[in-house]
């Protein structure tokens, strides 16, 4: 893991040298001053950014600097979580440094870790509720999916998109022996848990007539309208290609090797989706 350590080392001095070299993305201004009307949700988005803005301008100011301070962290936080699930996969440590390198020269990744904004929170939930799913298929250890609940309930806080997890995972874990897990006692403690740290959030929507319903109904009368789903394809593709490169072979090396071949669906259905 020396590599791996060094090259997050290097991410992070690399974000703090720079952060300071251009101003605020306009979503910015609209999150941190959310901060300073704290609630169980907004009209625009899920409350946990929000929350952030209000720790980061109550104790650590409201700097250029110090708000570009905690997309930096997550983002570093990715790589580790890239190469624990490397490692948890059986890769050696040349494998852990090749999944997090790219991930460390990913455009999508790059870009979000300048922005203060909910984008690089769902990239770190989304990553470590997949790190709980593939660190459980390989040591069975139930407590993991206990912790999968809770990231994924705080993921809810943070935007409500990563519930398209769900239609990966389930229909992946259906198609191999892990299929139990389904119906494990673990797992019902486990949403349960989920739904307990977003149930203030859905309270606020339900007596708010759900603003965020309205809100996607805008987004895709206004802006949405204006994006090809072609183009959209395409950006995507573009914005992680330096992942793909590495993921495609990667996936097909797995589906090829008996030993892993039912554990290969899983994070295969998964990383496809994310």
């Amino acid at each position: 893991m020396e590599n791996h350590f060094a090259g997050r080392r290097s991410k992070a001095r690399f974000h703090l040298f720079t952060n300071v070299n251009y101003g605020f993305q306009r979503d910015a201004y609209l999150y941190l001053a959310l901060g300073r009307h704290l609630d169980f949700g907004y009209w625009s988005n899920p409350p946990l950014i929000g929350w952030i803005a209000w720790f980061i301008q109550t104790f650590l100011g409201d700097s250029m600097f110090v708000v570009r301070l905690i997309p930096n962290i997550l983002s570093t936080c990715v790589l580790i979580l890239t190469a624990l699930i490397a490692r948890e996969m059986g890769g050696n440590k040349y494998a852990q440094f090749l999944a997090a390198f790219g991930m460390l020269v990913s455009p999508a990744l790059v870009r979000s870790s300048w922005l203060f904004q909910p984008v690089v929170v769902d990239i770190f939930f989304w990553a470590l509720c997949i790190y709980f799913i593939i660190k459980y298929l390989r040591s069975e250890d139930k407590q993991n999916i206990l912790y999968f609940g809770i990231a994924f309930g705080f993921g809810l806080l943070n935007k409500y998109n990563i519930a398209f997890l769900l239609f990966a995972l389930i229909p992946a874990l259906l198609v191999t022996p892990h299929r139990k897990l389904l119906w494990q006692r673990q797992t019902l403690w486990a949403a349960l848990i989920a739904l307990a740290i977003v149930l203030p959030n859905l309270i606020w929507q339900y007596a708010h007539d759900f603003p965020v319903a309205t809100h996607m109904q805008e987004l895709a009368r206004n802006q949405l309208v204006n994006v090809s789903p072609f183009n959209f394809v395409m950006d995507q593709l573009l914005m992680t290609i330096t992942t793909l490169i590495l993921w495609i072979p990667g996936l097909l090396f797995l589906f090829s090797t008996k030993k892993y071949v039912h554990s290969a669906l899983l994070p295969g259905f998964l990383l496809l989706l994310s």
